[in-house]
């Protein structure tokens, strides 16, 4: 008698499935939940073969070392904010959310808090590394995805 045969798993999801953005996002519609939208392993593959894009001014202030939440300067490179990306685990994951980008649009994002070592360019004790906030997503029904940045900033909580 041979052994079972196993149903293939699904397919790691990449858009958060008919969810709709409310007419105000407030902070009390914020979250989405507290399951991630976009599969980790599945979000690294994307960031290697399309890369990332910034799309919140606050973000790209912050990636300079500027605005009212900045990264400790110089100005973090792309190859360091991917090193950060590519750090994560499961575990960094704390909710899903809604985030505006420069358009005034919003995007269904997974939030992640890593310690991160600029320097060694690994994740970290709290110790040796800065406490970063990441949020991303993707942009719906697109054929080449590049990974939208939506914060990257030093995590406050």
């Amino acid at each position: 008698m041979g052994s079972p045969k196993l149903a293939a798993p699904p397919a790691p999801r990449l858009v958060w499935p008919g969810s709709t953005c409310p007419a105000s996002v407030t902070d009390y519609n914020r979250i989405i939940g507290t399951s991630q939208i976009y599969d980790l392993k599945q979000v690294k593959e994307l960031i290697q073969l399309h890369g990332f894009v910034v799309l919140n001014d606050d973000t790209n202030l912050a990636i300079a070392g500027k605005g009212r939440n900045p990264l400790p300067p110089p100005a973090w490179s792309s190859e360091e904010v991917v090193g950060a990306i590519m750090s994560l685990t499961d575990i960094d994951y704390r909710n899903s959310q809604w985030c505006e980008l420069n358009s005034k649009r919003y995007l269904d994002c997974d939030a992640y808090i890593i310690y991160f070592s600029r320097s060694k360019k690994v994740r970290s004790s709290g110790v040796q590394g800065i406490k970063l906030y990441i949020k991303f997503g993707f942009v719906p029904n697109v054929t080449s995805p590049k990974t939208i940045i939506c914060r990257f900033h030093p995590a406050d909580y």
